[in-house]
């Protein structure tokens, strides 16, 4: 059964530093009979240019009462920002890459723009807080999906995500629902943990 449940806001046409742009907003949240293990309880915001690259991300992450808050800002192919964890000092962040990339919510806006069909492929790179990520996709199958937004005819997309920690590349593999319809929806996500395999479903997603 899905270890945590997770929510996603999208919000059109605000205005950010006199642009244009989209604010997301996403919560992941641990289930109650799991809190024992693993008591998540996640928020994170992003601003989000017309380009479909973050300009701002913020996060608050909290594992089992410890809490961490971070802030990035992006320009170009840069990214500045901070972590700081309880009440300890802040930990600067300044790295930079030859091309753009996304943040932890951005990534999932621009797969489901993708022209989804079975057996697409496609791969970006990631910057979610304070590590970079490169993440491969297939669409594997179409399947009909039961979540509490009702049955969605979702594509079943596989994704590996590597990324490089001191010196070695370490991955992982998850896998996407998006629905077939025009609203795309992130309908369910399936992903390695050190607990074993997670399934995180999407109980809620707006759009306004």
């Amino acid at each position: 059964s899905p270890i945590a449940e997770a929510s996603i806001v999208e919000r059109d046409n605000k205005r950010y530093r006199g642009k244009q742009v989209t604010k997301l907003f996403g919560t992941l949240k641990t289930k109650e009979k799991w809190k024992n293990i693993k008591n998540l309880n996640n928020g994170m915001a992003s601003v989000v240019a017309k380009s479909g690259y973050a300009i701002q991300t913020t996060a608050n992450i909290n594992s089992n009462g410890k809490s961490k808050d971070y802030s990035f800002k992006y320009k170009s192919y840069q990214v500045t920002g901070y972590k700081k964890q309880n009440d300890k000092k802040r930990k600067i962040f300044a790295k930079s890459r030859h091309k753009h990339f996304h943040d932890g919510l951005s990534w999932l806006n621009y797969v489901r723009g993708l022209s989804l069909h079975q057996n697409h492929k496609f791969d970006f790179e990631v910057f979610n807080l304070g590590r970079f990520y490169r993440v491969s996709g297939v669409v594997n199958s179409i399947e009909q999906v039961m979540t509490p937004l009702g049955e969605k005819e979702s594509y079943r997309i596989s994704l590996k995500i590597a990324t490089k920690h001191r010196g070695k590349t370490k991955s992982v593999d998850s896998t996407v629902w998006i629905s077939t319809d025009s609203q795309r929806i992130p309908v369910q996500m399936m992903m390695s943990t050190k607990l074993g395999l997670a399934k995180v479903l999407i109980n809620k997603i707006e759009k306004y």
